[in-house]
């Protein structure tokens, strides 16, 4: 007995050898295939060894985001010279280079700036997007020269990040700066220095991916070795001295720095600035900084303290808005969380203040 081609279906008819009907289906199938697998030779010419080991390299660095489990890993992005990768967060419109000055966090300078793209995979969530050739810039505005490769990815990227800080203050030269990458990141081997600020590479770039979670959301950091380094292009950075080789630094670290410098008065030996800034300077910055993370997360320990600790610094300067987070914190928190207790006393002394 000759085994059966294919069953369609429990239709009796179907049963016997294929017929005459479904041998002509069936060659039809195969010769759309023929003609797509041509067409797609003739679309898709084969790319030359570096875009080739270019693309795969980012392809590579996308699974190892979307797949991560480990909270840290390393990779080397494997670019062509001129080539580069943008990261963008979720919430974000743009990436930023920015340079921000230790006397006033409000004073910023917009080194470079990246639109992030009109596509599919960028809208409404965090993406990665190669640039395969070249970054052009027009004042601060950066634009690659070629459509760009997107691709999505889970976790959120992180919002803002420390990448350098100057420890010289010189209001002719904007020293004495903060330098933060902000709405994602930005990568390459032989880019402008103003475009990320960071140094040259002759080899592949080193990336170092950590992730974290605070409240519900996950996030992860992409930092490139000299970020951690003491040194970037001969100039001092202190950013290891006070952070150590952390990746991921969000406002809520910068905040407890800048309050743990304006309680122990270290602020001019560290920075190697003299009478620039003191401690009610250093207790501004915290709360500017406490301020903006809690603009961008909602839960989790890390939200709690900000709510006590500005609850704290804003007694004596604004009762009223100490009042304000103290409240939030207490309705908001968890009955074991430990800042619910201190916040209940300190709200209770200012409610005896008023009365008094």
């Amino acid at each position: 007995m000759k085994p059966k081609i294919f069953r369609a279906s429990s239709n009796k008819k179907a049963e016997g050898p294929l017929s005459m009907e479904g041998i002509v289906r069936l060659l039809s199938v195969v010769a759309v295939m023929i003609v797509l697998a041509g067409a797609c030779k003739v679309i898709m010419p084969s790319l030359p060894n570096a875009d080739k080991a270019q693309l795969a390299s980012f392809n590579n660095f996308v699974k190892k985001i979307n797949n991560m489990e480990n909270p840290s890993d390393e990779f080397s992005l494997k670019l062509k010279d001129d080539a580069a990768v943008i990261g963008f967060s979720k919430s974000s419109q743009k990436y930023e280079h920015t340079i921000t000055s230790q006397r006033d966090l409000s004073q910023t300078l917009i080194k470079s700036r990246f639109k992030k793209p009109d596509q599919d995979e960028c809208k409404e969530t965090s993406c990665i997007c190669l640039c395969r050739d070249k970054l052009e810039s027009d004042n601060e505005e950066i634009t690659c020269t070629k459509t760009m490769q997107c691709e999505k990815i889970f976790p959120d990227i992180l919002d803002s990040n420390l990448i350098f800080i100057d420890p010289y203050y010189s209001v002719q030269t904007f020293k004495g700066m903060f330098k933060h990458w902000k709405g994602g990141f930005l990568l390459g081997k032989s880019i402008d220095f103003d475009f990320n600020g960071l140094p040259k590479s002759s080899s592949e770039v080193e990336v170092f991916i950590e992730k974290r979670t605070i409240g519900d959301k996950t996030i992860i950091g992409i930092c490139s070795p000299y970020m951690t380094s003491s040194i970037i292009t001969a100039i001092e950075n202190k950013r290891q001295e006070f952070f150590g080789n952390k990746c991921v630094i969000t406002e809520f670290e910068e905040a407890k720095q800048f309050e743990s410098l304006a309680k122990n008065n270290e602020y001019e030996t560290k920075f190697g600035i003299i009478g620039h800034l003191n401690s009610g300077q250093m207790n501004k910055n915290a709360i500017k900084k406490y301020e903006e993370f809690l603009e961008k997360y909602s839960n989790g320990i890390e939200v709690e303290e900000s709510l006590f600790r500005l609850g704290e610094l804003y007694i004596g300067i604004d009762d009223n808005k100490a009042k304000e987070y103290l409240t939030k914190l207490i309705a908001t928190s968890n009955s074991m969380s430990k800042f619910k207790e201190e916040s209940e006393k300190r709200l209770k002394n200012l409610k005896n203040k008023t009365l008094s």
